[in-house]
């Protein structure tokens, strides 16, 4: 059988209320995600692997083995590039998982 599991996109991680950086996470996606990212791919891929960091770090450990992840974003993190998130060992969150991503 497939493992599943479902990550809800919140500044709470299971059950604990903990600041996920949400000023943080929004100025990046409004701000650098929006300018060129193609004019410096280097920046480019480090902001990818800090919002990797921030959003899926929290929960790596409970979803390594997890085959298909559910996301459901709350607010501006609709606008988050989530299949392009790249981990510390440069994979793409798409390369490790199947992701399905609810609409708003």
């Amino acid at each position: 059988a497939e493992a599943a599991a479902t990550l809800v996109a919140t500044p709470v991680y299971g059950g604990v209320e903990e600041e996920v950086g949400e000023e943080e996470v929004d100025r990046a996606v409004r701000g650098k995600w929006k300018e060129d990212p193609e004019k410096d791919l280097r920046r480019e891929k480090e902001f990818l692997t800090l919002l990797c960091a921030v959003l899926i770090g929290p929960v790596a450990g409970a979803i390594e083995e997890v085959e298909e992840l559910l996301i459901i974003p709350h607010k501006e993190l609709f606008e988050v590039p989530w299949a392009a998130l790249l981990d510390d060992n440069g994979l793409y969150l798409i390369q490790r998982h199947e992701l399905r991503i609810a609409p708003p």
